[in-house]
Parts: structure tokens; C-alpha cells; sequence
């Protein structure tokens, strides 16, 4: 796709504004590719500029440039977005450009080609059919930027549950807990599960957690923790960002001055010798490191592990050959929920 747009003779449109169309439009200066223009979904006009570029709506740009090229620049799941970008790919020439959530590394034809090797041995080692064919399709997708490749592999939320089969009494860790919509979703589908650590660094997401698990009528005992997931345990400060993903941090150089500052701890610290039958690993961008610090647990109990891969390019390879380095006792299945981009994929590790 990159090259190609530095071969086309179309005007180039960004679709959206924020953090994503930041990083899009940083990597278009680097190829020296022109931006004719900067477009925004009714409503979000406003008589704004953005980086330079007086933000249009979508009729003025095709008024003002005629034929042109889309690059959306957001993500999003919600339908409304859906039909209305499926509207735009009929109209227009139109790509949805893979530039990770978190890092500077791009799933280019270079990248691609550096990591084959890795690449083809994660893909030989998915359970089943539909496992590929999301592989192939996320591969697809990021080194054309055409969206319509992963429409094709979506899978609903609640499907993917049927991979996991849990014991009576099962435990439960909710690592990236957010506002406690899995806490409670997972804890609705799966009966057995009898106890739950919810893990959220953020504050103002950790109140929303706590809210929600005090709401909560009946089902399992649930754990709020306010910390970062990590390797280690310590104190971390995080980073704020708009747009796409919303936090990351830096747990090797702490700044105590930060307003921002939480406890970190490593998963082998939080669980110790309880033995966890599910943990759901969304922790943006930070997945690597927080199975770093789960080597005792997962070695020790073999858990069911749903771990997003979407938030940096090497997540695709990386994860799936970090868990089975540690132990070779798992079925890996992929799946992607429906989202522009190919956000909300992950790996599910069932035991052997």
C-alpha cells in the first residue's frame, strides 16, 4: 500500500483526526507522499483545522478534489461507523492504513519479509481453519491497507467463549479490567467461575471498575486492583494519549514525579500459589512484558489465556512464540471480532 501511494497520481484524503491520523500522516511525510486534504464525519466539521489542514466534510472534499483516495484514519466497532465506511469503499479508492496503537514499528512488505520465518511458524501452529484464515487475512490486510479482507473472518464475541471449558471453582484474572464489562460478560458465560482479580491502572477506569463490581447482584468474589500488570513489581507512571489506544507506561524509568504514578506488579506476585484457570491479557500494548511476569503461573497452572494482539505490529508473532516457549501444553487459536481496523484479535490459548 505504501508504495503505492507514492506511485498514484489521485488526490489523497485523510478520513478522521487524532492520534491515528497522526501517526498516518507522519509516515506519509517520511515517503515524501502528498495529503491533498483532511475530511471529518458530519458532525465533527466544527470549523477546525488539523495539523495544518482546514477539516472538511466529506461532500466538500468531492466537490473540491473530485476522484480521490480515502485514508480512514480511526478504528472503531460501532455499525454506524460500519455501514458508513462500507458506503465510502463503493464511492471511493478507499485503505484504512495499519499503523500500530503503540510503537513505531510498521507491518510493511520490509517487515513482513524480515520476519517470515516467524511468521509462517506462528501460522503453522493455529488449531483450526478459521484460525488461518484470520491469520491470512490480518496479513492481507496490513500489507494492502484493504479492510474488506478481515470483514471476511470476523467472529462474534460470544463464539470464541466456546473454546473455553472450565472446571468447577474456576479463577478468573481480568488483566486490563477497564470498567468491568469483561468482569462481568465473562462472568455471566462461564458459571464455574467462582473467584475474580481485576487488574486496572488507570483511575478514573479503576472507580468505573469498582462501580460495577459493587452492582454486581450475585455471582463470583471479585478482587479490584489499581496497578499496572508488569515483569516486575515496583511503581509505574503512565502516559495519557488520545485517539488510538489510551494508555501505555514506562515501568523501567519511573518518573516520581508524575502525577500519574500506580504500583505495578507481576502476575507470579498477584496470583502466588493460587492456581488461575482464565486470564484475559488486554493491556495495551504491554502483553510482551506481562507474560514475561507470569512464568510461574502460567508454567505452574496451564490456564486458558485470551491475549489481544493488536496493539503493536509484533504482537502477530511474538506472543503466540512467548507462551509456547514457556510451555508447549496449548491449542492456539486466533480470532478477530468485528472492528476498522483489525483491532480486537486475539490469541486464545486452550490447554492441552
Amino acid at each position: 500500500m505504501w508504495d503505492y501511494l507514492k506511485n498514484t497520481t489521485k488526490p489523497i484524503v485523510l478520513y478522521g483526526t487524532g492520534n491515528g491520523a497522526d501517526k498516518i500522516l507522519n509516515q506519509l511525510s517520511k515517503a515524501s507522499i502528498k495529503v491533498s486534504g483532511v475530511f471529518a464525519s458530519d458532525g465533527f466539521v466544527r470549523n477546525r483545522s488539523f495539523r495544518g489542514y482546514e477539516v472538511e466534510s466529506y461532500s466538500d472534499i468531492k466537490k473540491r478534489l473530485g476522484d480521490v483516495i480515502i485514508l480512514m484514519c480511526f478504528g472503531s466497532n460501532r455499525q454506524d461507523v460500519r455501514l458508513n465506511v462500507e458506503k465510502l469503499m463503493q464511492e471511493n479508492e478507499f485503505y484504512v492504513p495499519d499503523v500500530p496503537v503503540y510503537g513505531d514499528v510498521i507491518f510493511d512488505a520490509n517487515y513482513y519479509e524480515d520476519h517470515k520465518y516467524e511468521l509462517e511458524l506462528v501460522r503453522s501452529m493455529l488449531a483450526d481453519e478459521l484460525s488461518v484464515k484470520t491469520f491470512d487475512a490480518i496479513m492481507s490486510y496490513r500489507l494492502s491497507g484493504d479492510i474488506s479482507y478481515v470483514f471476511d473472518c470476523e467472529e462474534e464475541e460470544e463464539r470464541k467463549l466456546d473454546l473455553i471449558k472450565l472446571p468447577k471453582d474456576s479463577e478468573y484474572l481480568d488483566l486490563g479490567a477497564y470498567n468491568g464489562d469483561t468482569v462481568v460478560k465473562y462472568s455471566e458465560a462461564f458459571k464455574n467461575i467462582s473467584s475474580v482479580i481485576a487488574v486496572e491502572p488507570d483511575s478514573k477506569n479503576f472507580k468505573k471498575l469498582c462501580k460495577t463490581v459493587e452492582q454486581m447482584k450475585c455471582g463470583p468474589q471479585v478482587q479490584v486492583v489499581n496497578a499496572v500488570v508488569s515483569d516486575k513489581d515496583g511503581m509505574a507512571s503512565l502516559v495519557s494519549s488520545k485517539g488510538r489506544g489510551v494508555h501505555e507506561f514506562s515501568n523501567l524509568v519511573c518518573d516520581v514525579t508524575a502525577s500519574n504514578v500506580v504500583p505495578c506488579i507481576s502476575v507470579d506476585s498477584l496470583v502466588q500459589d493460587r492456581m488461575v484457570n482464565l486470564i484475559k491479557m488486554d493491556v495495551e500494548g504491554n502483553e510482551g512484558i506481562a507474560i514475561q511476569g507470569a512464568i510461574a503461573t502460567i508454567r505452574r497452572c496451564n490456564p486458558y489465556m485470551i491475549v489481544s494482539c493488536y496493539h503493536r505490529s509484533e504482537d502477530i508473532h511474538e506472543l503466540p512464540l512467548r507462551v509456547l516457549g514457556l510451555s508447549n501444553r496449548y491449542d492456539i487459536y486466533l480470532r478477530h471480532s468485528p472492528s476498522i481496523p483489525a483491532w480486537d484479535s486475539e490469541f486464545i490459548f486452550v490447554p492441552k
